[in-house]
């Protein structure tokens, strides 16, 4: 595994952490293709690719955890998914929390399957609505005052740090796009480098 991620800007107590591949965590931002836990890649080169990304991706949130004594990790994640937040929060004695919608919660809420596919004003819905949900049950999980790492997408990494804002001021949002060891392997393809 990969140390030396960035230092964080200090916090308060209590901050909320947002994770994805994105620039705070508490939130943090991701891409997702990060978080699964298992290799994804059919090719050894794509593996070996993954298999660095995916460790810098572990140190980075095992350092994060351990610096900032978080207690409670709410992960944007598919339910029961194998992913490397949840594994941490497991080894390092973390609460850990699924905090998006799952599919009926999405239909009790009318988000249709596949609303990505729909337009920008029903896509803006949709995501208010799960962000919202991602919010209240971090809360539901934790107090304000309990150290939290939320780990999502990229995409919705400001809206939810926005949203914690709104309850706690000092929000610390980390963008693991925008980290200097990103470079996933379909961009690599697109420079045919593999």
């Amino acid at each position: 595994m990969h140390a030396g991620a960035q230092q964080l800007r200090e916090r308060q107590s209590g901050a909320p952490l947002c994770g994805g591949f994105s620039k705070t965590w508490r939130p943090g931002g991701c891409d997702h293709y990060l978080q699964e836990y298992e290799l994804q890649g059919f090719q050894d080169e794509i593996r070996k690719i993954e298999r660095e990304l995916k460790g810098r991706f572990h140190a980075l949130t095992e350092e994060i955890i351990r610096t900032h004594s978080i207690k409670v990790v709410g992960e944007e994640c598919k339910p029961g998914q194998d992913t490397v937040p949840r594994r941490l929060s497991a080894e390092l004695g973390c609460e850990y929390a699924e905090i998006d919608m799952n599919s009926e919660d999405r239909e009790k809420h009318g988000i249709p399957k596949n609303y990505e596919k729909l337009g920008d004003d029903q896509q803006r819905r949709c995501n208010a609505l799960r962000e919202e949900f991602m919010v209240e049950r971090t809360y539901s999980e934790s107090t304000v005052e309990t150290a939290k790492l939320i780990v999502c997408g990229a995409l919705h990494m400001e809206a939810l740090a926005q949203r914690f804002r709104e309850r706690e001021p000092q929000v610390i949002v980390r963008n693991v796009l925008n980290e200097k060891w990103w470079d996933p392997p379909w961009e690599k393809m697109m420079r045919g480098e593999i």
